[in-house]
């Protein structure tokens, strides 16, 4: 039980150090007297630091194992998050988010990995699900913790939240999850890395299902981007409502969309799924390209939108995750690391296009979620997601 506790707290801890921040954005970029804009790059800083370093701790956990290099990044991450703590400029603390955002790769990758390690097939394909859950919960949790911190202290109490968490974890890490298995010595050299990760960028049942995680991931990193601007700096909510308000999206969204899949989704076909999915994601992009915020209850219907949105997004996700590793049954650490880097870099682009565009408006959110709806079902006509 400690040891699934430590590997979920692993896998929601990059999701942590991304949103409990967001309340604080408007703040930090006031107290370093800079535009909102470049206080909101801040996350695209952190994306791009997480993207890329999840293939390199991928590729060292096979010959490393899964321990040493998580600890390594979560020490990284820690790092970091002091360094955003004390800075006295804003490149100074972008720096920081970018060490965090290096270090927290090792835990985004080595997750799934550390699971299909210490578990058997059957138990593994039980215990995702469960650790997926705990990610998409802990979404809306930490920024509404975020929203609390920095109302009763200050924006850079998030980081020093975020830095003993990291202890927290790295203690379970080191006391409770055994040394996982290594992989054949072949396996050290970086030639053999990039052959692996040649061979997977090959593969269509691995990257199909791949590009669909990460453009739908694009759009839920778009809408945590345009969030703190939307409604805290131009609707005027104040950090701590806004915290709730992500809240209430996010565990909004995960109740109904993990009741439709317990229900009506079960007698479903993945594909039928993703046509669901794809016709929600053209309606909300729809919607919001109308302009949401004119409206009399602004704050209302941008909510329910974005929840439809939500839901849209994780009914996918399952989905599209299974496809990718059902054929994956050798080098694990950097299929999972792979896999989380395109899903990333989705989010590291749509955060720096957001970031460039105004704030005050629902209309370039809609254009995301329109463009997510034709690129998966464009992508989804490619490959069989029911085998």
């Amino acid at each position: 039980m400690i040891r699934l506790l430590a590997i979920s707290l692993a896998a929601c801890f990059p999701i942590i150090l991304t949103d409990i921040y967001l309340p604080a954005l408007v703040r930090i970029s006031q107290h370093f007297g800079i535009t909102f804009n470049l206080a909101q790059s801040s996350i695209s800083v952190f994306m791009i630091g997480i993207a890329f370093s999840q293939l390199f701790f991928g590729a060292v956990s096979e010959s490393a194992g899964r321990t040493k290099p998580l600890i390594f990044g979560i020490t990284l991450s820690i790092v970091g998050c002091i360094i955003c703590y004390f800075s006295r400029s804003i490149y100074l603390f972008l720096i920081g988010r970018f060490i965090s955002g290096v270090g927290a790769g090792a835990p985004s990758a080595l997750w799934r990995a550390l699971v299909s390690d210490m578990y058997t097939p059957e138990r593994t394909a039980s215990i995702y699900p469960y650790i997926q859950v705990a990610m998409i919960f802990i979404l809306p949790v930490a920024p509404a913790l975020g929203g609390y911190v920095h109302h009763y202290f200050d924006w850079r109490a998030n980081f020093a939240f975020s830095a003993i968490l990291g202890l927290i974890l790295l203690f379970l890490i080191v006391v409770f999850l055994p040394k996982t298995k290594k992989s054949s010595p072949s396996t050290i050299s970086i030639p053999f890395a990039f052959k692996s990760i040649k061979t997977l960028l090959r593969t269509r049942e691995f990257m199909i299902p791949s590009l669909v995680a990460c453009i739908s991931y694009s759009g839920l990193i778009s809408w945590i981007t345009i969030a703190p601007g939307l409604l805290m700096k131009h609707l005027q909510l104040h950090t701590i409502y806004f915290g709730w308000a992500m809240l209430i999206c996010s565990f909004t969204s995960l109740s109904f969309s993990t009741l439709f899949r317990n229900t009506i989704g079960k007698n479903l076909s993945h594909t039928q799924l993703m046509n669901i999915s794809v016709s929600i994601q053209t309606i909300t992009g729809i919607l919001l390209i109308t302009k949401l915020e004119q409206h009399p209850d602004p704050l209302i219907l941008i909510i329910c939108t974005i929840i439809c949105q939500l839901c849209a997004i994780m009914i996918i996700f399952p989905a599209a995750s299974a496809t990718a590793f059902r054929h994956i049954n050798q080098t694990r650490g950097i299929a999972s690391a792979l896999y989380a880097s395109i899903q990333l870099i989705g989010g590291f682009i749509s955060s720096s296009l957001i970031a460039h565009l105004p704030e005050n408006s629902t209309e370039p959110l809609g254009f995301v979620f329109l463009f997510i709806a034709i690129a998966t079902a464009l992508l989804q006509r490619s490959i069989n997601f029911n085998q």
